[in-house]
């Protein structure tokens, strides 16, 4: 045997021996009836119906020390390209603009080293800049969120520009699927319960991987209609402080259609303008329509805030 051929040999032979020895890759366990019954949830909350938008307010209520504030934003959503833009201004702003405090300086001089008669000097820093009221700021947030649980719909985005949303633009439908679903949890039965005379089942989800991704922890699902009723997240928004903190929401059934009723937050949150507690952020006066008014098919704004991941 050639040296050429004897080095082949071994590198092969060492192959096979550090493959026999290598740990196979994780894998989910196999399905179970629980896996069953989140299945059940997803396809029935494929089948939603839904009106071309949907109107709404997103409000945000928290206490910040000794103070209640409530944050209102409202809001439209293209519920067939999941496209959603929110008003620049909230409607408590609106009703009472705010007035600017602190003392701005600037300091500027001509050649002589001294500044020309008539002439301001330059903008410079706020010397005791306010704290704001509101340090979660504007949310632009679909009302059909769902964490991942449609089959194959189109990921939520925002848009500063109300007349994107509004453009006449074809979307095609999702007609049906093909193959397997992936498994993206670990399903666990956490046992049945009854609510206000309605059945329920509860099911806990372990991602099988990207955590930030698949945020479902918990389920309850109607036994009769398998469509969501509220869920345990850990996360919402697409940045901090929304998404280091578990949430619990709610669903609501409106007109054939599965949207988000509420949102609570499972502890206080952490922000740059301090500690924040008893966070809600509910979904108010939705109205699905076919049709916008010309007011509701107009809006641009500087930013689109928080939006959702």
């Amino acid at each position: 045997m050639s040296a050429k051929r004897f080095f082949r040999a071994a590198a092969t032979a060492l192959v096979a021996v550090t493959a026999l020895g290598a740990a196979p890759p994780p894998s989910a366990p196999p399905e179970t009836p629980a896996d069953a019954l989140y299945l059940a949830a997803r396809e029935a909350r494929s089948q939603s119906a839904y009106a071309r938008y949907a109107v709404y307010a997103t409000v945000v209520r928290f206490r910040n020390g000794a103070h209640q504030v409530v944050s209102t934003w409202d809001t439209v959503e293209d519920l067939r390209r999941r496209l959603v833009h929110a008003h620049a201004l909230r409607r408590e702003e609106a009703a009472h603009p705010h007035v600017p405090h602190g003392i701005n300086i600037g300091m500027g001089a001509g050649p002589s080293g001294v500044m020309p008669a008539g002439q301001m000097p330059p903008k410079g820093a706020v010397l005791n800049r306010e704290p704001t009221e509101d340090p979660i700021g504007q949310l632009t947030f679909a009302v059909d969120q769902d964490f991942g649980l449609a089959l194959n719909a189109q990921p939520i985005a925002a848009t500063a520009d109300m007349s994107q949303v509004a453009a006449s633009v074809t979307a095609l439908p999702h007609i049906g699927r093909t193959g397997t679903v992936a498994r993206t949890y670990v399903v666990t039965d956490l046992g049945d319960l009854a609510e206000d005379g309605v059945a329920l089942h509860h099911l806990g989800l372990k991602p099988l991987r990207d955590p930030h991704r698949f945020r479902l922890r918990e389920l309850w699902i109607d036994a009769k209609t398998a469509l969501p009723t509220r869920a345990v997240v850990a996360g919402i928004g697409n940045h901090a402080p929304l998404d280091g903190i578990d949430w619990r929401v709610e669903f609501t059934q409106l007109q054939g259609g599965t949207y988000v009723a509420r949102e609570v937050a499972l502890a206080p949150l952490e922000t740059g303008g301090g500690r924040l507690d008893d966070v809600t952020i509910s979904f108010d006066e939705v109205r699905p329509t076919n049709r916008l008014t010309p007011l509701e098919s107009l809006g641009l704004s500087g930013d689109v805030g928080i939006t959702d991941p």
